[in-house]
């Protein structure tokens, strides 16, 4: 007699199914607990068909469902199992996904494989004048020597020296970069461009030709491209029958990036080598399309929309899209537009991490591999809602743990075309990096203000316009005199002095200037989250020229052809010695190097933004030793928004930010701390963790009082477990001034006793 064979209490079951009396219409999955003798049948995109149904059927051998080989009813669907999945497939989601990615019998490991030599190719001898007068066709070889020493060779499509296409034997040739290149590239930038080149030729092992390179700002995502779009156009196919992979490539950006794209291709490549045309002002796209000398069309996202007509009609081979989080909405015209072009192979350039929407996720993963993850209402099912329903508070323990394998294996599917390194690798090619967060204590007309609004206005009211009085607490900070023209405030700048409705943030970056100027001959970056109107900046250039204080300025107004010129003019030796950027305007891709301080005058909810400011210093060039601070009022609403920022990055380690998290939505207990102005207070950052961990000490003294027995894991630090400022240094510069001692001209500023106290990172 054969041994019984049993099946666990839950098991999954790959099943087809149909309406009774019609005909088969497809695949679905079959969830069975035999324990209660229910079943669940979901179709293949996540969607329940039949819920939780407890079965009477006798005739089920719920032993040996797995071998089961007749159809049987579940309510109005008749079922034949057709295999068994392991509950684990189910739990991750990869049964619903399994068609979208499979591994592709080709896609070896090449890892520790020697090239190939280079073929040498002798010709036979020939007997007659009609063997002689035949062609001879020779073996393609490799551009370059793959057996060079440091050569960068490209991983092969195949172990073997041929490979069959289309019935045909065809020779595999080795892929060499141009040495040229690979010499000027560090090893992270190597492993990016053969990570890229392995995703578009479809030799990563999934269906698909794209990926995303979502390296932190700083790594050289510009190079690496270069290198891949010049190893794509110039050197041969892998494959000894096709002369080169790719003949056109767009590339969309910004329009501020356009002319730093120019200035890239021609850094690495010069003009003789290569033909990029740039669309800008009135160009002739028919220029590209008539002249084949050009390979690489280089066009801002705004203008190719514009062109929609004309460039739907060039065929690409290759799209690379900068900044390439703009499409995290695919129903958006430029989404739309760019796939509609046939083309296959497709990267995403990003160095802002995907924050909060699963929904923004897939849009992105789907332009550059489109139904990867299957389609959008499969993903809704299948991934995001599971994601969403194990964060809630009360989520049940096996909500909880399907949630984190969901998440487990959209990461782990995803990694195979997404790539992300941190910044943390410039710390050996750059000099010394410095963060201070200066905490800066408000006048009295600011804090008069501060309690003008939120003491005399009812809470519901602030709460049913919250972003229209959080913009005005920021104005508060940044510089009273901002508020001016508002007329339920106009009362409280009667009678005030012109230095008052400066505040102290202003008086500070003033003082701080002066003392950079006076220490030597550096130069320095203003970044400021200007408003529509840039009313941050307005209030800086009048000091400025009031001051005699040399700048150049760079906002949203600022025409796109002028904005590289006004980089290279302040990169290059000018008697410019101040630059005032628009965060939103110039934030992403600018290298300004030529300055060795950057200044953030106020900060954004999204902490992403501020860190993409502040790389425009530190990155390929810089000579300096770079000095960063960030401005904030103490007390104020500026202390919550860099809480949050601190919550946020010390959760985000991965492409993904924090999930289910928006940054403009808030609860009414966080609004009301963020409507709560804390005045007498050096860091109310310290101050609230401090009460916490005073609260939760509380809480442990009267468990241990209840039962002296119990026994606890040692806690972590709550100061650093809650905000992750566990990197930062922090002291009140008034009584440990060591903090500072490596930065002259902060220790002068700090004499003036406007900061209340100073947080710091080393990098």
């Amino acid at each position: 007699m054969s041994e019984k064979r049993t099946v666990s209490p839950t098991t999954t079951t790959l099943v087809a199914m149909k309406n009774q009396n019609k005909t088969w219409q497809g695949d679905g999955v079959l969830l069975v607990r035999s324990d209660s003798r229910c079943m669940e049948l979901k179709d293949m995109e996540g969607n329940t068909i039949i819920k939780n149904t407890k079965i009477y059927d006798k005739s089920l051998d719920w032993d040996t469902l797995d071998s089961y080989d007749e159809v049987f009813r579940l309510g109005n669907k008749e079922i034949l199992i057709e295999g068994v999945a392991s509950l684990e497939e189910y739990e991750s989601g990869r049964i619903f996904i399994t068609n979208s990615i499979p591994q592709k019998e080709n896609a070896y490991d090449l890892n520790g494989i020697a090239p190939m030599a280079m073929a040498k190719v002798k010709s036979k001898p020939k007997d007659t004048i009609n063997n002689t007068a035949k062609k001879i066709k020779l073996q393609r070889q490799a551009r370059h020597d793959p057996n060079c020493s440091d050569a960068l060779v490209m991983k092969r499509p195949s172990l073997g020296d041929s490979i069959k296409i289309n019935g045909k034997d065809v020779s595999i040739i080795d892929v060499v970069v141009d040495p040229y290149l690979a010499k000027n590239l560090r090893p992270h930038q190597k492993d990016g461009v053969s990570f890229l080149y392995e995703c578009v030729l479809g030799l990563k092992g999934f269906n698909g030709h794209g990926a995303i390179l979502a390296d932190e700002m700083g790594l050289g995502k510009s190079l690496q491209t270069i290198t891949l779009v010049w190893t794509l156009l110039k050197e041969q196919s892998p494959y000894s029958n096709e002369e080169s992979v790719v003949k056109k490539v767009l590339i969309c950006c910004p329009a501020t990036l356009i002319k730093n794209w120019q200035k890239e291709f021609k850094k690495w490549l010069g003009d003789e080598r290569i033909n990029v045309f740039i669309v800008e002002g009135n160009s002739n796209l028919q220029h590209f399309i008539m002249n084949k000398s050009y390979s690489v069309l280089i066009c801002g996202y705004e203008k190719l929309l514009s062109l929609k007509n004309v460039v739907e009609k060039i065929k690409f081979d290759l799209i690379i899209c900068d900044e390439g989080h703009r499409l995290k909405n695919s129903q958006i015209k430029l989404a739309s537009l760019l796939n509609k072009f046939e083309c296959k192979k497709r990267v995403i350039l990003s160095g802002t991490p995907i924050q909060n929407d699963l929904n923004e996720f897939y849009a992105m993963v789907d332009f550059v591999n489109p139904g990867i993850l299957s389609t959008s209402v499969s993903f809704k099912k299948v991934f995001d809602e599971p994601i969403q329903a194990s964060r809630q508070p009360k989520a049940s323990n096996e909500v909880k743990r399907i949630g984190e394998e969901r998440l487990k294996q959209l990461m782990d599917l995803t990694q195979m075309f997404i790539l992300r390194r941190t910044s943390a690798i410039n710390k050996e090619y750059l000099p010394p990096k410095t963060e201070f967060v200066l905490f800066i204590k408000p006048n009295g007309f600011q804090c008069s203000l501060f309690h003008r609004l939120l003491d005399q206005t009812n809470f519901s009211h602030l709460q049913s316009n919250a972003l229209a009085y959080m913009s005005m607490l920021k104005k508060i900070c940044n510089a009273p005199s901002l508020l001016q023209s508002d007329d339920d405030l106009k009362q409280e700048f009667e009678n005030t002095k012109p230095r008052e409705m400066q505040g102290n943030k202003l008086i500070c970056l003033i003082k701080l200037l002066a003392c950079i100027k006076s220490h030597g001959n550096e130069k320095v970056v203003i970044v400021a989250h200007s408003t529509k109107t840039r009313q941050t900046l307005d209030v800086f250039e009048k000091h400025f020229k009031d001051l005699n204080i040399s700048f150049l300025r760079l906002d949203g107004s600022t025409p796109s052809a002028k904005r590289q010129e006004l980089v290279d003019r302040f990169n290059n030796h000018s008697d410019d010695w101040v630059f005032l950027l628009s965060a939103k305007a110039g934030g992403q891709g600018l290298n300004l190097v030529g300055a060795s301080r950057l200044v953030l005058y106020d900060l954004d909810w999204n902490p992403s933004i501020d860190l993409q400011a502040m790389a425009r210093i530190w990155r390929d060039g810089q000579t300096r030793n770079v000095f960063i601070y960030r401005f904030l009022i103490t007390g104020s609403i500026e202390e919550k928004i860099f809480q949050r920022q601190l919550t946020k990055l010390g959760l985000s380690d991965s492409l993904i930010d924090e999930i289910n998290d928006t940054s403009n939505q808030f609860t009414k207990e966080e609004l009301k701390d963020i409507f709560t102005f804390h005045e007498n207070t050096k860091c109310h950052i310290l101050d609230s963790i401090v009460n916490s961990q005073s609260k939760t000490d509380e809480s442990l003294n009267e468990l241990f009082e209840l039962d002296p027995d119990l026994v606890l894991d040692e806690p972590a630090n709550k100061l650093d477990q809650s905000t992750s400022l566990s990197d930062w240094d922090k002291a009140d510069p008034a009584l440990d001034s060591s903090i500072i001692n490596e930065d002259i001209p902060l220790q002068n500023l700090c004499k003036k006793n406007l900061v209340s106290y100073i947080f710091k990172k080393n990098s």
